[in-house]
């Protein structure tokens, strides 16, 4: 998903309008416990420091969690945090 996209599908799934940290910030607080523990899982699995995690990193998190996630791009979390292409 572009990030664009990410923006609308966050957008409609939890009424804010941008991808910067406050606003997933927002996003997260509307995970359910057990949706909140896949969404930590995600971003263990992903990012040494999910602390450290950018917007964008943490909108593709909510939005696999979710179920909303297309996979029309071809950036993955490994692509994106190791630059690999497999």
């Amino acid at each position: 998903m572009t990030n664009e996209e990410m923006r609308v599908a966050i957008a409609e799934a939890c009424g804010i309008v941008s991808i910067d940290l406050n606003a997933m910030h927002e996003a997260e607080k509307t995970l359910t416990d057990p949706e909140y523990h896949a969404y930590e899982r995600l971003l263990e699995d992903s990012y040494y420091f999910p602390t450290m995690a950018s917007a964008s990193i943490r909108a593709e998190a909510f939005l696999r969690v979710k179920g909303l996630w297309r996979e029309d791009k071809p950036a993955s979390f490994t692509e994106i945090f190791h630059g690999d292409k497999t």
